[in-house]
């Protein structure tokens, strides 16, 4: 997490509320003594080599929660590892070791693929403590006392994968499932057409290896791109790699793409398997060759004063009216006045939506620096910008402050997202 969104994060820590739970305090009795400790959990200590594991950092407090600051990065030599997206709250929940009562918080998570067998380790990272006096939100935090805790060592235990590999292996590691399709199953011969190919799974996406196509005879790759979605949240690291290649129909004719195939090892099974996607045929038609349209003056006379002919000359204009009147009709709906916000939350969401579909992201994955940076980048007018930020700032203090926000507070913060509505609809779609 980036230390701009720790020092907000952890100044409103003790305002996220959650359920009660216990842990166990088995070789862990020292830890009870302290007011402030740091701990390092790790999902899978002894991984297979590609496998994907997760690693979290957890800090144990009492009394009034700490700011924090990054001092020291975990070092991993011979481990891909992958930050998961920082939040700007960080939700704490109580928690009884002995007979200590704590609250705790997860204060970074990574997603580490070790990429050699034997052992490795994560070593090194370091946060500040910074301990204010006070909750008050309206001032800065007076601090009276500091402290640097290190995490614990996490060392792991790196299986080899098993011999011998199938011909072809990559690396791919998890349990996967695969899909190759088009938006149309013809085309005219000349004309372009985008393939995708889909990767879906459980597994390491972080270290996947590059996605086989192959293109039959009659097709040529002009472009290709990739893009790699990963949840988030913590647990089974499901996600999705998807490659599209932009493709160009050279000669008629009906061709079968061969299935995307490759090899991946399944780690539970603990066995190699063969993923292979659907067969995806398409039909190249003959290009039409379109007859000049004669000029005016070529025109027989009694075609022109026609009333029929003039209706058939018209009809095109007409059409081309119609579909102008769709697409503006259309772009009004994608842009909707939102309906009234009862709180906070929703007020936010509604922000949200409407920033992404303005500017083509999505806000809630990027820190407040992070978003004023893209926003910037994208021309955003600097006045705006400010009210924006500033409007962001107010949820922050309506929705975890303790009780019910001000009605009139929430009325004007209705407003402010009204006018931000208006402008973010008169920016062109992205």
């Amino acid at each position: 997490m980036k230390p701009v969104a720790h020092r907000i994060a952890f100044f409103l820590l003790l305002l996220c509320i959650t359920r009660t739970v216990s842990v166990s305090t088995a070789g862990n009795t020292e830890s009870t003594e302290k007011e402030l400790f740091l701990t390092a959990h790790i999902s899978k200590k002894k991984p297979y080599a590609g496998e994907t594991v997760e690693l979290t950092y957890t800090l144990f407090f009492n009394g009034i929660a700490p700011q924090i600051l990054d001092t020291g990065q975990p070092v991993h030599e011979g481990i891909a590892a992958e930050e998961s997206t920082p939040q700007k709250l960080i939700a704490s929940q109580p928690e009884h070791i002995g007979d200590t009562f704590y609250r705790s918080a997860v204060i970074k998570r990574m997603t580490l693929v070790p990429l050699r067998p034997g052992r490795v380790s994560i070593t090194g990272y370091r946060v500040l403590c910074i301990i204010p006096k006070d909750l008050s939100i309206d001032s800065d935090p007076k601090t009276d006392d500091s402290l640097t805790l290190a995490a614990p060592r996490i060392d792991l235990d790196v299986i080899p994968l098993p011999e011998p590999q199938p011909a072809g292996f990559g690396g791919a590691v998890g349990t996967f499932t695969a899909e190759v399709f088009a938006y149309r199953d013809s085309i005219p011969e000349g004309s372009l057409l985008k393939l995708t190919a889909s990767i879906t799974g459980k597994g390491s996406f972080l270290t996947f290896p590059v996605i086989p196509l192959s293109l039959p005879e009659g097709f040529t790759g002009l472009e290709a791109t990739t893009s790699k979605t990963v949840e988030s949240k913590p647990g089974p690291f499901f996600g999705s790699l998807k490659k599209t290649i932009t493709l160009k129909a050279e000669k008629p004719g009906t061709y079968t793409f061969s299935p995307l195939s490759f090899s991946a090892f399944d780690p539970e099974r603990k066995t190699y398997a063969t993923v292979r996607s659907n067969t995806l045929t398409l039909t190249v038609v003959p290009a039409q060759e379109s007859m000049p349209t004669p000029p005016l003056e070529e025109i027989p006379q009694d075609r022109q004063t026609n009333p029929l002919y003039r209706l058939l000359f018209a009809l095109p204009f007409a059409l081309i009216a119609a579909l102008l009147y769709l697409l503006l009709k259309k772009r009004s709906k994608s842009n909707p006045t939102p309906e009234a916000a009862r709180s906070p939350q929703e007020l936010r969401k509604q922000l949200f939506t409407a920033i992404e579909l303005s500017c083509g992201f999505e806000p809630e994955k990027h820190t407040r620096s992070e978003l004023a940076d893209v926003l910037k980048k994208q021309e955003i007018d600097e006045d705006d910008l400010r009210k924006l930020l500033a409007v962001l700032d107010e949820f922050d203090r309506l929705e975890f402050a303790p009780g019910e926000p001000d009605k009139d507070e929430f009325e004007n913060l209705r407003q402010e997202c009204a006018t931000l509505y208006a402008i973010l609809r008169s920016r062109p779609s992205r």
